[in-house]
Formats: C-alpha cells, sequence, structure tokens
C-alpha cells in the first residue's frame, strides 16, 4: 500500500494557494500568508510506503503523540523509553525525509546531570549534545524525550494523513497488528502478581484519555475484535480510562501477533512472567502411564527425580495432578523422550491455576527455551 503525498499535499493545503516544486523522488511545498511571517518550507517524499513499521509508528504516536488539529505548528510526541523514541525519530527521517534542523529535541528529568543526559541521549539518538534542551522538575518521575517537529506545513500534512490511513490499517490484518503493537508500546501495560508464589499476568491494558479520546478507545477496540480478543472490558475515571484485557487465550494471541516487541521493557515483563510462571501439560492417559512405567522406578523414586513427594506422584499418574514442564523435561531425559512425541500426546497446556491453552508446538518451544530447558 502506497500514499501520492505529493497529491495529498497539495489537497490538504488548498486553501493556502501553496507552491510546489517537485522532482522525481521528492517535492518542496509552500505558501505565502497574506499577513505575518509565512510558514517554513518542507522538503517530502512524493510517494510514502505504508507497511507495519508505519503502522507501528501510527499507534506509538497516538499514544504518546499530540493529535490537536487546533495545534497546527507542530508534531510532538514524548516517551521514557530509548528505544521507542530511537523508532520514532528514524520514521520521520526515513520515512519523511525530516531534516535534524527541523526537530527540538527536550529532556524533561527530576535527577542527574544535564551534561550526562546530554551525553547519554546523544549517543542513543546520534545527535549532536547541542541539539538537546533540558527541563527539570520533580514532576518528571521517570527522565523521557520529547521529539518535537516545527512546522505548520508538516503538521497539518501529517496529522490529517493519520485520520486518512486509520481506516485502511484497520481493514489490513498486518498493519491492524502493527498498529496494536505500536499503540501498546506506547500506551500499554501488563498487570502482574504472585499466583500464588510465582508470577502470573492478571491483565494486559491500552489506556487512552475518555475526555478526548473515546474515538481511539473505539477503534482500539474494533481492532482488538478484529483480533478476536475475548474477555474484554473498559474502565473510565476522569482523564484515565483503560481497555483490559483478561485471559491466557488472549496473550498467546498477543504474542503471535508479536505485541510486546516494540517496546524493549515491555517485552521483558511479559518474558519475565513466561520465566517464572507455573506451566502444567496434560499429557493423555495411555502415554502417560507408559512413561512412568517405562522408568522401571518407583514412586519414591520419581519423586526424588522430579523434585517431589511419594503421593504427588501417585497423583500425577493416575491424572489427577498435571506434570509441570519442568518435570515433562526431567523425564524426556530418563525416557529418551522428544518433544515431538509429547506434544502429540498432549491434550492441554495449563498457565498458573486456571487456563487451560490447545498445545501450541510455538510458544511451547518459547516457554521451554525462556525457562532455559531446552
Amino acid at each position: 500500500m502506497k500514499i501520492n503525498l505529493l497529491d495529498f499535499s497539495r489537497e490538504m493545503l488548498k486553501n493556502c494557494n501553496p507552491e510546489i516544486n517537485s522532482s522525481v523522488n521528492q517535492f518542496e511545498i509552500s505558501y505565502l500568508n497574506k499577513r505575518g511571517n509565512s510558514p517554513k518550507p518542507f522538503i517530502l517524499p512524493n510517494i510514502v510506503y505504508i507497511d507495519e513499521s508505519v503502522a507501528e509508528a501510527i499507534g506509538l504516536y497516538l499514544g504518546d503523540g499530540t493529535m490537536n488539529i487546533q495545534d497546527k505548528n507542530h508534531v510532538s510526541f514524548i516517551n521514557i523509553d530509548s528505544d521507542v523514541v530511537s523508532f520514532i525519530l528514524d520514521f520521520f527521517k526515513n520515512k519523511f525525509k525530516i531534516k535534524i534542523s527541523d526537530i527540538t529535541f527536550l529532556i524533561n528529568y527530576s535527577k542527574g546531570e544535564p551534561k550526562i543526559l546530554k551525553e547519554k541521549w546523544s549517543k542513543i539518538l546520534g545527535i549532536p549534545k547541542n541539539k538537546f534542551r533540558v527541563r527539570k522538575s520533580e514532576r518528571n518521575r521517570n527522565e523521557s524525550v520529547l521529539i518535537q517537529i516545527n512546522g505548520r506545513i508538516f503538521s497539518i500534512i501529517f496529522k490529517n494523513l493519520i485520520i486518512k490511513l486509520l481506516p485502511a490499517i484497520q481493514k489490513n490484518i498486518n498493519l491492524r497488528k502493527g498498529f496494536l503493537r505500536g499503540y501498546f508500546a506506547s500506551d500499554g501495560g501488563i498487570g502482574v502478581k504472585k499466583d500464588p508464589s510465582r508470577l502470573n499476568i492478571v491483565q494486559i491494558n491500552f489506556n487512552y484519555n475518555p475526555k478526548t479520546e473515546i474515538w481511539l478507545r473505539d477503534y482500539v477496540l474494533e481492532c482488538l475484535e478484529f483480533e478476536r480478543i475475548k474477555n474484554i472490558s473498559y474502565v473510565e475515571n476522569g482523564t484515565e480510562g483503560y481497555i483490559t484485557v483478561y485471559n491466557w487465550k488472549n496473550y498467546l494471541k498477543f504474542w503471535k501477533m508479536k505485541l510486546f516487541e516494540r517496546n524493549e521493557r515491555k517485552k521483558e515483563k511479559f518474558f519475565k512472567v513466561i520465566k517464572d510462571v507455573c506451566v502444567y501439560i496434560d499429557i493423555e492417559k495411555s502415554y502417560r502411564k507408559k512413561i512412568f512405567s517405562e522408568l522401571n522406578l518407583t514412586q519414591n523414586e520419581i519423586a526424588r527425580i522430579l523434585n517431589s513427594w511419594q503421593a504427588n506422584v501417585s497423583r500425577i499418574i493416575s491424572g489427577v495432578h498435571l506434570l509441570k514442564i519442568e518435570q515433562i523435561v526431567t523425564l524426556a531425559k530418563y525416557n529418551n523422550l522428544s518433544w515431538e512425541d509429547i506434544l502429540q500426546n498432549s491434550n492441554k497446556i495449563r498457565i498458573g491455576n486456571n487456563t487451560e491453552l490447545n498445545i501450541d508446538k510455538e510458544f511451547i518451544k518459547f516457554i521451554l527455551t525462556e525457562k532455559n530447558l531446552i
């Protein structure tokens, strides 16, 4: 999918009688005000190709950027995560050929030395230290960076381009997943608690401002519905709104669509849960009995191997209790069993104490890897 940005820009600024000088790959657009200073011109690409990275960037921008159409002079984005800030900066530079000279960089902080902060972010973003301004405030709980593209022309074009693209993004499966990935990276969260002694996910949230973003809430809900995400609710209180998703069946779908990949901090939080959460596998009855009979060991001996106790082993053999994934790894080594055989003879996996999922080989391999079991 592609957008003719030249034609689109001409249409968005038609009331300003824009002057456009175009070449094979790019065009310069400007216009003159009858009163006051005229806005600075921008050189933009003729064509913008709309791929998953663009959808991700739009999701990010709607989460942590300013969409106020009334503010026609700036495109602003602020975030606390260096990988997210780097991604959005590369997006503007590569997709729209925005020059560093047209961007203001502001570091918001409460602790630290301005010189050190400038050096840090200069290395992260690959731009000169003298491009950064700093602003200290005790209200800044987390250090963040504001990227502000200055220019009325680009602000009008970019914000209206987002509005134009949203329907097409929602209808395209890859673009839709990219959008959700980006929006979660900026305005999503993972709720975690002990279950009962190990970490487990209790909810995944998408946040919004109910005073100004009801349209965005509905758009995200529709995207989730297209992805067949169920067990959803939303709560609103003043300027805080939360779309909340429950159930590991949904979290598995999120993992398969790489929802956590655009924000390294949130991705690591999900991986930390996977490393710690109890995962059980429901092995088919006859195959389960075959595994234990071929060990030629007493239940007490098996209990010592599995770091358990005899009564529990008896319940596992009879099917009252399920085997933990770590215990299956141990048995597989003793019996020289392949995971292909084990999964072909398994019914379900269980995450924590409640949620049962269908066998998904790719997901189980991921769990084994994160738990350092293979």
